[in-house]
């Protein structure tokens, strides 16, 4: 009798019961004495439609392989699984219902055009990866079973910060501004999502270059001192909270905005991508360590100032990637004899915590001192402070 071949196809990041289930019954479908081939989605492929997959391809190869049910593994480049059907010419091919049903007719058309059939398959929501992820993130607490707020979400915390938010130099250093402008390749026609929009300063910035600028932010306190004039608009709303629709934008900006989101990281960035348009872009600054072996000492400086995340420079390729973003790009902008003193002033700390963070720049390593090219001029610490603005596209 002709061995019948059944082709189906996983991501399966964070293996799961349900993987299991529809594996074994597909098997069960090709008979004892047939095949059943498994194609795993690549990171690529899985990022056509979804995030980029926390397990690796590799692994997920393995777990797959590892399933007395499954008789061959093959790697899947594209979402769809037309390719590797057209390749391999089974018997069957397992869909699920989940899928949309112009996909589906689609997939139906090319199998029918070898003598495939199509098989359906019932899609159980709370048997799926993307569900365990979210309860993973809804329900972890610390080890001491409480979550701690941290400062730089409060709105106490931005009361503070909006007073000299302003005066602070590197908020309007124009070359700054101009590279992170210049990056992202503005027209006429964008609405753009500005990202924890504070004062405004970027949302001002871009305003003349596009059709319209929505500034995004937690503190009432910061947005009062932006404007609403001409084609700019400011609501009050955490990203982390979807508000707007999907693919609304055609960019999304955010210019030191990433380090305050302690919590739900991810999340705030999977939701940029949502928002974006298909072939928008994303334009993120960060500022770094000057040097990965200083990512300790910049922490326990920042530490005394606010609770916030240290990043280098794959953990923002990565956060971007995770959600879905590609082709990204990065580039390195050096601000030149950044004010410690400029700096502190108008951070609204109190003056004991201000005197301990210009001690420990000052009383710094070798290593320290050279990495941030600092120069004490006139009572004041100079550092050169290093920021990356990276373009990722949807």
């Amino acid at each position: 009798m002709k061995e019948t071949i059944v082709y189906a196809y996983v991501v399966a990041d964070l293996l799961h019961a349900g993987h299991v289930l529809a594996l074994e019954n597909a098997k069960k479908l090709a008979g004892p004495d047939s095949k059943l081939i498994v194609g795993v989605l690549t990171d690529e492929a899985t990022m056509e439609k979804k995030p980029r997959p926390i397990i690796s391809f590799s692994e997920r190869m393995e777990l797959i392989k590892a399933l007395r049910c499954v008789d061959c593994v093959v790697a899947q480049d594209t979402y769809s699984p037309l390719k590797n059907v057209l390749k391999i010419k089974p018997n069957v091919l397992m869909e699920s219902d989940s899928h949309s049903e112009e996909d589906l007719r689609e997939t139906r058309k090319v199998a029918d055009s070898i003598g495939c059939k199509v098989q359906i398959m019932p899609y159980f929501p709370e048997q799926s990866s993307t569900n365990i992820k979210e309860r993973v993130v809804r329900f972890w607490k610390p080890k001491n079973g409480e979550i701690v707020q941290p400062r730089s979400s409060s709105l106490d915390f931005w009361k503070k910060r909006a007073e000299k938010y302003n005066k602070l130099a590197w908020v309007n250093e124009s070359s700054y501004l101009e590279a992170f402008v210049s990056s992202a390749d503005f027209n006429k026609s964008d609405i753009v999502l500005d990202v924890g929009t504070g004062t405004g300063v970027i949302a001002h910035a871009i305003a003349p270059l596009v059709r319209e600028v929505v500034g995004l932010d937690i503190s009432q306190d910061m947005l009062e001192n932006s404007n609403w004039e001409g084609n700019k608009y400011f609501i009050r709303k955490d990203i982390r909270e979807p508000f707007f629709g999907e693919k609304s934008f055609d960019k999304v900006t955010a210019r030191m905005v990433f380090h305050h989101i302690t919590e739900k990281t991810q999340e705030a960035m999977n939701e940029c991508y949502r928002v974006l348009k298909s072939g928008g872009k994303i334009i993120l600054s960060e500022g770094i360590p000057p040097i990965p072996e200083l990512k300790e000492d910049y922490s326990r400086i920042f530490k005394l100032k606010e609770d916030r995340l240290t990043f280098l420079e794959k953990d923002l390729v990565d956060l971007m990637e995770f959600a879905g973003f590609k082709k990204i790009k990065i580039k390195v902008y050096i601000m030149k004899d950044f004010s410690i003193k400029n700096w502190l002033e108008n951070s609204g700390l109190p003056e004991e915590a201000q005197r301990e963070i210009f001690d420990m720049h000052i009383n710094g390593s070798d290593l320290f001192k050279r990495a941030y090219n600092m120069k004490i001029v006139g009572g004041d610490c100079l550092i050169d402070v290093k920021n990356l603005i990276l373009i990722g596209e949807k």
